[in-house]
């Protein structure tokens, strides 16, 4: 009875065994309870600036596409998770949730109190530019294509950038004055330093004719930049995106184009060239085409797609997930896809080495907290996403506590059955309870009467003594006629029913 009896305990105890549970948002509102955060994933604002120029023997349209990225980290959209608090819950223990987040709505923190941001991604521009080759010439064969040529429009403004650059109010020129001045100035100041209160009032008046020839010429400069900003516009098109649109793309699905807008007012003899595509080679699409940009990422660590071959219990018990920044390739190519090593065309303009996080590479941080054990899971990430900090703690062993319940349970068991039996007595052990009853009546009545019997008044306190000892005595007898009456009630009780 005892050993049945504790081993239904024990499994009852043995339901507090938890697992925290994340799920994958959905549009069901059972999928939206819990603690919701989006996984990053890894883009870049990019600029794409095509830049046109004219060969001066041949007055053939050049035309040089550059590429500006700069790393960011975002929310992904595909990877929206909901922390289920609530799995934690068990009838033998107590647990807690803490997820803080930034402001962007990463993970902070989990159960920890920081705020590190040394493993965010480290945010530099980068910059790849390639030289759009001669159209349809190649080789320098005949190929019986026309080539495009400058406009005389586009000539103005060639020339007008030049002079914005180099002209007598040209950038260069104040750029490189403005630079002379400002060492002039620097080489005062260190003087007026050095003399202190004792420097020549000629030395403060050559610092302040310094001062005012430095602003003078910032002014300058900053209004022949704007001169040059606007001529650039009319030699150059600019087009700014963002890539990957969502963290499964690895490379563009469409490529980077040059307005047609701004190509065909770059170009003269437009009569040469069709305005739908023929596959002859001799459009202003395919022009478009060679001038095209395409960008990819590549990781071979994140080859892997991260797709989940279990059932969904096993991916709600995976436990948290985050992402690791990965080591990659980002490739900037020009005329075809970076992917399409078949084409003829195909230019790698340039590899950067990046890191990036993306679908492939999500790992699970699991918390599984078995039962009579107090445990804590405790993980910080930065910004970007990128985990700085992990580790569980188990305060106490399963073992020992198992040990220390089921010591407790038995204890527990020991003490049910001592009551247990105490309220079930046998006839022998009634008996027992009518004989120590007829004894005390018998002590009780020989105690009374000699008291009567004694003449000596000085035993009076003793009789005192005497009288509040039978009190007690009477008292108990009244607890044991109480008990036998109970039992001989619950006899009859029991025999009435057997009876029936």
């Amino acid at each position: 009875m005892k050993t049945a009896f504790l081993t239904s305990a024990c499994a009852i105890a043995l339901s507090g065994c938890t697992t925290l549970e994340v799920g994958k948002a959905g549009v069901e509102a059972d999928t939206r309870e819990g603690i919701a955060y989006f996984l990053p994933f890894t883009q870049y604002d990019s600029t794409i600036t095509w830049s046109a120029a004219c060969d001066k023997v041949t007055n053939e349209l050049e035309i040089t596409a550059s590429a500006e990225m700069k790393p960011k980290t975002g929310p992904d959209a595909d990877a929206l998770y909901v922390i289920d608090y609530q799995s934690l819950s068990a009838f033998t223990k107590t647990s807690s949730v803490d997820v803080k987040f930034y402001d962007s709505g990463a993970i902070k923190s989990i159960n920890a109190e920081a705020d590190d941001r040394t493993g965010a991604i480290v945010t530099k521009t980068l910059t790849a530019i390639g030289k759009v080759a001669a159209f349809g010439v190649g080789d320098g064969q005949d190929t019986g294509r026309s080539t495009p040529k400058c406009s005389t429009a586009l000539l103005t403004a060639i020339d007008a950038v030049k002079e914005a650059k180099s002209g007598e109010a040209g950038v260069t020129k104040f750029t490189t004055l403005l630079a002379g001045e400002t060492r002039e100035l620097e080489r005062i100041t260190a003087l007026i330093v050095r003399a202190g209160k004792s420097a020549s009032d000629s030395l403060r008046e050559s610092h302040l004719a310094a001062i005012r020839k430095v602003a003078a010429r910032q002014i300058e400069l900053d209004t022949a930049k704007r001169v040059l900003e606007a001529a650039l516009k009319n030699v150059r098109h600019q087009k700014k995106t963002t890539f990957p649109s969502h963290s499964s793309e690895l490379s563009s699905t469409e490529p980077l184009l040059i307005s047609k807008r701004t190509l065909t007012s770059w170009i003269s003899n437009l009569d040469s060239f069709s305005e739908t595509e023929t596959g002859s080679g001799n459009t202003i699409d395919d022009i478009r085409k060679s001038a095209s940009i395409w960008l990819a990422l590549s990781s071979r660590a994140s080859a892997a797609a991260g797709k989940e071959h279990r059932s969904e219990a096993a991916k709600r018990a995976a436990g948290i997930r985050y992402r690791v920044g990965m080591p990659g390739t980002l490739s900037v190519c020009r005329s075809a896809s970076c992917n399409d090593s078949l084409s003829s065309t195909l230019e790698i303009v340039k590899k950067f080495p990046v890191t990036m996080l993306q679908q492939g590479s999500t790992f699970y941080l699991p918390f599984h907290s078995k039962a009579f054990t107090n445990g804590a899971l405790e993980a910080t990430f930065s910004e970007a996403g990128v985990m700085t900090s992990a580790g569980y703690k188990q305060k106490r062993a399963a073992g020992e506590a198992l040990g220390d319940v089921a010591a407790t349970l038995a204890d527990q068991v020991i003490a049910v059955g001592q009551a247990v039996r105490a309220s079930q007595k046998t006839e022998a052990e009634l008996l027992g309870d009518q004989i120590a009853l007829a004894n005390k009546r018998k002590e009780l009545a020989d105690a009374l009467a000699e008291l009567e019997d004694s003449p000596n008044s000085a035993l009076t306190d003793e009789t005192t003594a005497l009288s509040a000892s039978t009190a007690l005595k009477q008292q108990q007898l009244a607890d044991l006629n109480a008990d036998i009456a109970l039992q001989n009630a619950r006899n009859q009780l029991a025999e009435i029913g057997n009876a029936e």
